[in-house]
């Protein structure tokens, strides 16, 4: 399998807000089937989920979205692949809602605990071990999502490790024994994060966030013979990408928007080197933390 068929790019189309609406705009991207046309272009993409119109008998549901993602994430993972996932998209695009979800709603990130668990329970290994962190990148400093917040407390120190590929020195990493007390910290993560209002977004995330599930599972391969499978599960809610005259940042969203922006170019970095077959290690160089 080459290096670029194990990056899977899908797209999600979502519906006018209240204020595009109100101001008269209309839809101008279509879907048909995994390609998304705009004007006389077509693009083609993994997967399309259109959310445009929640009336609609096709309308890419949460839940519909988390089928189609739930054997990438949740079985790789048990199986013990590594995965990230991100999304990417412009501020406002309904990246936050893709997976945290709201409480009636629920995302990617609380659809993978419960589902993680689940299939947990149903493969009855031997021992299993689920340890979990919660970060963002605000400004380029890293900040720990699952502990106190103190503003004259240090950025945490990303090191790249030669066995385990990049660490974070001090990030708190905690050990969790079941669904309910995976979900109990998500949502304390999610309350730490930082949001802010722009001219776009009322509620735009100023920090990407990352959710780190580290899993690992014991089995019997024989009375006197275990095996062992462990892997990394990245979900990733990204800022947005902005336009400053849009936006109207100035000020601490001027400065926020220009290390979003920044840290979006770097990330196009990373990706282009994952993607090239002859690539098998990418430098701390290339993400400017």
């Amino acid at each position: 399998m080459a290096a670029s068929d194990n990056v899977r790019v899908c797209v999600r189309l979502r519906p006018l807000s209240q204020k595009e609406a109100d101001a008269g705009a209309s839809a101008v991207v279509t879907m048909r089937g995994d390609t998304v046309r705009l004007g006389d272009q077509a693009f083609a993409f993994d997967h399309c989920f259109d959310s445009s119109d929640p009336g609609s008998a096709a309308h890419a549901s949460q839940a519909s979205i988390w089928e189609t993602l739930e054997p990438s994430l949740v079985a790789s993972a048990i199986d013990g692949f590594n995965v990230s996932l991100f999304a990417y998209g412009q501020t406002g695009s309904g990246k936050s809602f893709t997976m945290f979800g709201d409480r009636g709603d629920r995302g990617v990130v609380p659809r993978f605990c419960s589902s993680l668990f689940e299939k947990l329970a149903r493969a009855s290994p031997a021992k299993t071990t689920v340890a979990v962190s919660m970060l963002e990148i605000y400004n380029e400093r890293l900040r720990d999502l699952l502990v106190p917040y103190a503003r004259d407390a240090p950025p945490l120190r990303l090191r790249d490790a030669p066995r385990s590929g990049a660490v974070v020195e001090g990030a708190k990493i905690v050990e969790i024994g079941s669904e309910a007390d995976l979900l109990s910290l998500m949502r304390l993560g999610s309350r730490n994060r930082t949001v802010a209002a722009t001219a776009m977004n009322e509620k735009s995330s100023r920090a990407h966030t990352v959710v780190t599930v580290r899993l690992g599972i014991e089995s019997d391969a024989a009375p006197d013979e275990k095996h062992r499978r462990s892997s990394t599960v990245h979900l990733v809610d990204l800022a947005g990408s902005e336009r400053n005259q849009r936006t109207e940042a100035s000020g601490q969203r001027l400065k926020e928007s220009s290390h979003i922006n920044k840290s979006l170019s770097a990330l196009s970095n990373v990706i282009s080197a994952l993607t090239t077959e002859s690539s098998t290690h990418v430098p701390l160089s290339l993400i400017h933390i």
